[in-house]
């Protein structure tokens, strides 16, 4: 047991080990209530275009994520099943090739980074269909419901706005949008119409309360 904790600890381990231990301090305080499962979670379409798709310098790496199921799943789920398969990997090949340092030890997890992403995305298949439907069931108790948008939002810019729940659990957080020409700005409140599925966010509109 202490050959293997020198070995995580040397330079060609430290990186994924030091991922390692992040992740298992990450899910200790999410055990303990302190904060929310997606706390560090990722918004793909943040910035998009006026048709609703995002912008052409960023729509490849928004195809790229999503393919590898980031933005389907929790972020630090989907890095879960990644950090896991590349520790072991590292630790398993830098073993078997003798590698101590860190400057080989970097290419062991070059190589790894790529393979476990693959890795993580089979891994997170069965999550995708159950965040899915947790998502369609958000949907429908968040329609018609007045939100409090966080951030200006306007024809080709998306933002995030929050449904308070008076009392019946944690604040609602959604990105939101709104239709061409109207502009919502961040602090006032909005009326929830739908939920566009091909935007991935909520249509609203100026409401006074």
């Amino acid at each position: 047991m202490k050959e293997l904790f020198d070995f995580a600890l040397a330079g060609a381990n430290v990186i994924p080990t030091l991922l390692l231990i992040a992740m298992m301090l990450y899910w200790s305080i999410v055990l303990i209530g302190a904060i929310d499962l997606d706390f560090l979670d990722l918004d793909l379409d943040t910035d998009s275009s006026p048709d609703g798709h995002p912008e052409g310098s960023l729509e490849w790496l928004n195809r790229l994520l999503r393919f590898f199921n980031l933005g389907r799943v929790p972020l630090m789920i989907f890095l879960s099943f990644l950090i896991l398969p590349l520790w072991l990997f590292c630790i398993l090949v830098n073993d078997m090739l003798g590698i101590h340092s860190l400057l080989p030890g970097l290419i062991t997890l070059g190589v790894g980074f790529w393979l476990c992403m693959f890795i993580a995305k089979v891994l997170t298949m069965p999550f995708v269909a159950l965040f899915e439907k947790m998502e369609e069931e958000q949907n429908f108790s968040a329609i018609g419901k007045i939100c409090t948008l966080q951030s200006t939002v306007s024809e080709g810019r998306i933002g995030q706005a929050v449904i308070e729940q008076r009392g019946k659990g944690a604040p609602m957080m959604l990105t939101v949008c709104s239709r061409p020409g109207t502009l919502v700005n961040s602090g006032e409140t909005a009326l929830v119409l739908e939920y566009q599925a091909d935007r991935r966010c909520y249509l609203v509109e100026p409401y006074s309360i």
